[in-house]
């Protein structure tokens, strides 16, 4: 008797396979139809989060832009920034290839944030903080809208929905978030700060006031720096142990406090004359903001 359930058991083990295979071929258009069904509620789900998301995008983008724009003129458009700006090239991308035209612009507002991050000055730290980090921080250190945050969550929100997401997203959805985020780059690009330029480099250095003693542990490189507003342009010199400093280029307002140089004079490169540069300075270490 125990070897004949024995014997029924193999047999079941053998023919339910089988009776699967034969149930899916008789039901095989009710079972089509039901993961069809499956697949379109799981896609319209993905296609419901993605609007929903980009509403709320929308919204919060608009609720910054009149933050933003309150009690002062309209913000410049996003173009602005010189002939190496990459907005346009976004814009211009966005006509091709929606997709790798957010992926830039996602690229584009980190980039933003740790160039101001790096123009309002301190020790070279914002190469290590992450997008939202480095907005925390604004916050806390400019005038940064209150919008800026929420909408920067809810903007990353929307991109990994659409370069992550499962469903098919069409362009008009993915433009809608680049038009969104151009308004979150705008507000960051707006916030005030003072501007920084190389004017000379590698300007001869001397400990005493007839330049006949030269320093010979570091050079001079003079800034051209435009005040907040526009109105003021200032030149100062500081000490830099740097040799890649060139005329022109954009720096950060950055330094070393652990080298410093006392009472140093300099001969004008373009006058001759010698002039008082400090009492005492500690390094300048300012980073080229284009290669951030």
């Amino acid at each position: 008797m125990q070897d004949f359930a024995e014997l029924l058991k193999g047999i079941a083990a053998v023919l339910w396979p089988l009776v699967v295979v034969v149930a899916i071929i008789i039901f095989r258009k009710e079972v089509s139809a039901l993961l069809t069904r499956l697949r379109k509620a799981k896609f319209l789900g993905g296609e419901l989060e993605l609007d929903e998301s980009l509403d709320r995008l929308e919204r919060t983008a608009e609720a910054l832009e009149a933050e933003a724009t309150s009690g002062s003129q309209e913000l410049e458009s996003p173009t602005v920034g010189g002939p190496d700006d990459i907005v346009p090239k976004i814009l211009e991308e966005a006509s091709r290839s929606p997709k790798v035209a957010l992926m830039l612009l996602s690229a584009e507002l980190d980039r933003a944030v740790r160039e101001l991050l790096a123009s309002l000055g301190g020790e070279p730290r914002s190469r290590s903080l992450s997008l939202r980090k480095g907005l925390e921080e604004l916050a806390q250190r400019t005038s940064l809208p209150d919008e800026t945050l929420p909408a920067l969550d809810q903007f990353s929100e929307v991109r990994n929905l659409i370069v992550h997401g499962r469903g098919q997203v069409s362009n008009d959805e993915i433009l809608r978030a680049i038009d969104s985020g151009l308004v979150i780059l705008k507000a960051i690009r707006a916030v005030p700060h003072e501007s920084h330029a190389v004017h000379r480099d590698n300007v001869d250095l001397y400990s005493d006031s007839e330049c006949k003693q030269l320093r010979e542990d570091c050079k001079g490189v003079t800034l051209e720096s435009l005040s907040a507003g526009g109105a003021i342009t200032k030149y100062r010199i500081f000490p830099t142990t740097r040799d890649d400093y060139k005329k022109g280029m954009r720096v950060s307002w950055e330094w070393n406090g652990s080298s410093k140089w006392g009472n140093t004079w300099y001969r004008d490169p373009e006058s001759g004359e010698i002039k008082y540069a400090w009492t005492s300075s500690v390094e300048f270490v300012g980073r080229d903001l284009d290669r951030l």
